[in-house]
């Protein structure tokens, strides 16, 4: 299923319109982490914040793991 048990880690702003909300899987501290950008009403109107256990649906065309960057990007962050 696309929906997941998440709790809120933290709220960073992005632009007037929209925030990034980093998520941790799991209704617990130290999971794996999920990003989500979300807009500022949306947040206003369902009212979570940080510490919060909520459920969070993926709607996403393609997702890409950390470990499965680009070879460019790779190199770069093994250069330094």
């Amino acid at each position: 299923m696309n929906i997941v048990p998440v709790r809120v880690k933290a709220i960073e702003p992005l632009d007037q319109a929209q925030i990034n909300v980093v998520l941790t899987i799991g209704h617990r501290d130290g999971g794996r982490k999920l990003l989500a950008r979300v807009t500022r009403r949306a947040q206003r109107v369902l009212g979570f914040g940080p510490g919060q256990d909520v459920y969070a649906q993926i709607k996403a065309v393609s997702l890409v793991a950390a470990s499965e960057r680009p070879a460019a990007s790779r190199r770069r962050a093994e250069l330094g």
